[in-house]
């Protein structure tokens, strides 16, 4: 009798959905869940928690705590000055997520919102205004309104040499989208009393004039004529070289909402500018379909930055070469990248030593994100999913566009693109892990166990990449640190939030976990063998335990056996699963499962036990060679 035996030193291979279940590699699976590879042994994935807030202390010291609760988590800051900003329901905490204390500090709108870090300060966006976060979490909203003239929207210089009466001037700065407020100077003749402005229709806003260094107030040193647009001084000022400055305000109808409506904002720009850097903001993605195409871009004031409070109202570009609306926008390599759902765009920084220029080119017209939460840089390469085709990765915006964007989720599209509410898709890049979360399930690529290398063979490229399968996880947004947290989507009007832990428990409850082998033929397709025996080595210090199902083309269960692996550990300790055992290494584990003369043999490890992993460092299968198939 000539035993053979299989032995699989990795099964680390992931997910494949996609080839027949006897032709996938034999480290993959054609269906596994919350299992993913670690250190060299494949094993459940990480627990979860509810972030908790400590609410009360009682006469003895008891503390109370309680899920912290937000409502609707619409956003999460970056970390900024040790705390994160939260933006639930209406209002924005500043929050320890390593405590859970929390504090609100300022009540907005109850809507869809983003964060930016820029110039040092925190910026955020609600729909309705722009809003800035200082160092101390004073929160103000940059408005025309403000008390502190520092908190309002830069008022540009939109003419100079101008003559009185407008007959001749140069056109210097563009008017704010956010602000009201502009200003002219004015060539004083020492005649003129009437200076006539370049709008009408002025707002009640006080006008201000400055005649020589000298401020006059409206009323006593001049008087306005709104509706003519006429500022009229009651002594002809004296003649010089933009001796007179006028500063008035003028509330142009929709303005203000091209800006404040994006959702999307991000930094770009400056030779000097990385990833996160940048000295001007873009933003876009506005909802309504006259701009959805269009993108505009902050500058700098008076030749000095004024952060989000100066969008000249001739710096934008119009996407217009399809119908296709703006769905996100990244940075990769120095280029901005902005992406419609069927096409790709690439925005560029020049400078001339006097004027800056952002080129805009598109390099793909046939592939594009609709999935707009899905878009992460992963080893400087931008990596997105849409709806029709999965996921890819970006390896150039030069060249042909069938060769600079490369398809990454061969492996789990036949998984992938048959759930539901893709476009809600939320994505984040954490543990060199690429987690893709829909509805409440999170595909996860392992680009450290296998990068993407660009490959000429599609096939090739993709069917090594490692994928897995996580459940019962509801991300509506993402937010990592020490930990991974996330808001989980809501659930009438509440949104908990979420922190992984290395531990097998999802908030309390087991986390079922199953690993299903391929369907092995061990290289002898047109032969009968008979399985005589199934070795997996559970790895012990985790508390491993599995049920162990062995099939065949014959039967879906021919032979069943639980087996356990325990060790003490203070890292998986569990009263109830305590032992004293110690076991150095991993434990294998004898199945008999005598299954004569099949073709095929596949092995399912199944384990929902709370507080115990399923941790398979080997597999090896004793077989025995019969006959060729006869018919």
């Amino acid at each position: 009798m000539n035993v053979r035996t299989l032995r699989l030193p990795q099964i680390n291979g992931g997910l494949n959905t996609r080839d027949p279940q006897h032709k996938i590699d034999d480290s993959q699976s054609p269906d596994m869940l919350n299992m993913w590879a670690r250190n060299g042994v494949l094993c459940k994935r990480w627990g979860q928690e509810y972030v908790k807030d400590r609410v009360s202390v009682d006469a003895k010291g008891e503390k109370t705590f309680f899920d912290l609760d937000f409502g609707a988590i619409h956003s999460i800051s970056p970390l900024y000055e040790g705390f994160n900003v939260i933006h639930g329901n209406d209002k924005l905490y500043k929050v320890d997520l390593a405590t859970g204390a929390n504090t609100a500090i300022e009540t907005v709108a109850n809507a869809e919102s983003t964060f930016l870090l820029f110039s040092g300060l925190l910026y955020f966006m609600d729909g309705a205004d722009i809003w800035e976060i200082s160092a101390d979490f004073d929160v103000r909203k940059i408005s025309d309104d403000a008390e502190d003239e520092a908190q309002r929207p830069y008022k540009p210089i939109v003419y100079i040499n101008c003559k009185p009466d407008m007959s001749e001037s140069t056109a210097s700065e563009a008017f704010n989208l956010i602000g009201a407020g502009f200003r002219v100077q004015y060539n004083g003749d020492g005649t003129s009393t009437t200076y006539k402005l370049p709008i009408k229709g002025l707002d009640t806003t006080a006008v201000r004039a400055t005649v020589g260094g000298a401020d006059l107030v409206e009323n006593t040193g001049f008087t306005v004529n709104r509706t003519n647009g006429t500022v009229t001084f009651a002594i002809a000022p004296v003649k010089g070289t933009n001796n007179v400055i006028i500063t008035a305000y003028k509330t142009q109808a929709g303005f203000k909402e091209r800006i404040v409506k994006c959702k999307v904002a991000i930094a770009f720009g400056g030779e000097s500018a990385d990833i996160q850097g940048g000295t001007r903001v873009f933003v876009m993605k506005n909802p309504n379909p006259e701009y959805s195409r269009t993108y505009w871009y902050s500058d700098l004031g008076a030749g000095q930055s004024y952060g989000m409070k100066y969008f000249p109202d001739t710096q934008y570009e119009h996407l217009l070469q399809n119908n296709e609306p703006i769905m996100a926008a990244a940075k990769q390599g120095g280029e901005l990248i902005i992406f419609k759902t069927r096409s790709l765009f690439a925005v560029t920084y020049e400078f001339d030593g006097q004027d800056v220029y952002y080129p805009l080119r598109e390099f793909n017209s046939t592939i594009g994100c609709d999935m707009p939460g899905s878009v992460q840089l992963i080893d400087n390469s931008l990596v997105f999913a849409n709806t029709y085709g999965g996921v890819f990765t970006i390896v150039t915006t030069a060249g042909k566009q069938e060769e600079n964007v490369k398809p990454v989720s061969a492996n789990i599209n036949m998984s992938l693109l048959h759930e539901t509410n893709l476009a809600a898709a939320t994505s984040v890049d954490y543990d060199r892990k690429y987690w893709l979360c829909v509805g409440s399930v999170a595909y996860v690529w392992d680009y450290e166990i296998a990068p993407f290398y660009g490959y000429t063979d599609y096939e090739k490229a993709q069917r090594r990449l490692v994928w897995f399968k996580f459940a019962n996880i509801d991300a509506a947004v993402w937010h990592f640190d020490k930990y991974l947290y996330y808001a989980a989507r809501q659930k009438k009007g509440v949104s908990k939030l979420v922190r992984f832990i290395d531990a097998q428990s999802d908030f309390g409850s087991p986390i079922e976990a199953y690993w299903i082998s391929k369907a092995y033929d061990f290289g002898l397709p047109n032969y009968l063998k008979t399985v005589l025996e199934v070795y997996p080595s559970l790895v012990a210090y985790s508390n491993s335990a599995a049920t162990i199902t062995v099939s065949s083309e014959q039967s879906y269960s021919f032979y069943t056996k639980t087996v356990e692996a325990e060790s003490f550990s203070w890292r998986q300790f569990s009263w109830a699963y305590f032992t004293w055992a110690i076991q150095r290494y991993a434990k294998p584990c004898k199945l008999k499962p005598k299954m004569k003369n099949v073709v095929y043999c596949q092995v399912k490890l199944h384990n929902n036990e709370i507080y115990r992993d399923m941790g398979i460092s080997d597999f090896c299968i004793d077989y025995i060679v019969n006959n060729k198939i006869k018919r």
